[in-house]
């Protein structure tokens, strides 16, 4: 496992006497995976469209309507991208909340952060994907809904030593494990021909809608009523 102790122990001199120093890591922290996360939205959007030109998803993607963009191959390129960074907090998660690591589990949490952090500033600035992918005017209004609050209550469940509760570890790992599951169905889905492959298809959909369910109806309410 990669040591995240430089985050750790990362401190902002200037704001000494303002803010406490776990305060000042976790603001460095989340910074720093917002800027990481835009590095890589920015460099592996092209990587991965250049990767897809060349596969299936580009051909049977090409008229299909997108979730976030306006059509599938956009699409396909996004969700690749936040698959992989849902994938690497989740993993983080899994790792810190198996091995009773919290602040392990504690570093995945901070990369959604960051990601939230991130996506609003390309919302702002035009930024990949809101520049040249597409992206629908109600999806954005969706991800403000989304991003705000989940920005806002990362400062409350690290400043209160709530990311160490076993409950609320389950909660977080699921909702974005299913997150997680969700890109990846979908950009499978977008490689398929619904002529020949829709047996494929309707699997991958039933799939992702019972892990769906599976989170957010079964381990969410369970270890919410525990978490209380």
């Amino acid at each position: 496992m990669i040591s995240f102790k430089f985050l750790e122990d990362a401190r902002l001199p200037a704001l000494d006497g303002t803010l406490s120093p776990n305060t000042q890591s976790l603001l460095v922290e989340v910074l720093f995976w917002a800027i990481s996360y835009t590095i890589f939205a920015q460099v592996f959007s092209r990587v991965f469209r250049a990767i897809y030109r060349r596969s299936k998803v580009w051909t049977h993607a090409r008229e299909r309507i997108g979730i976030f963009c306006g059509n599938g191959r956009d699409d396909s390129v996004l969700l690749t991208c936040f698959g992989i960074h849902h994938g690497s907090a989740a993993y983080l998660m899994y790792w810190g909340m198996v091995h009773d690591q919290p602040m392990t589990w504690r570093h995945g949490y901070l990369i959604e952060t960051g990601f939230e952090v991130a996506d609003l500033v390309a919302m702002t600035f035009s930024f990949y994907p809101y520049k040249h992918d597409g992206m629908k005017d109600d999806i954005k209004a969706a991800l403000i809904v989304h991003h705000v609050p989940g920005i806002v209550l990362s400062a409350f469940v690290m400043e209160t030593g709530l990311y160490e509760n076993e409950h609320l570890q389950k909660i977080v790992l699921a909702l974005l494990g299913g997150a997680l599951v969700s890109c990846v169905c979908a950009v499978f889905t977008y490689s398929l021909d619904f002529k020949t492959q829709m047996t494929q298809a309707a699997f991958a959909y039933c799939l992702n809608i019972l892990f769906f369910i599976w989170c957010r109806w079964y381990v969410y309410p369970i270890e919410s009523f525990a978490l209380i």
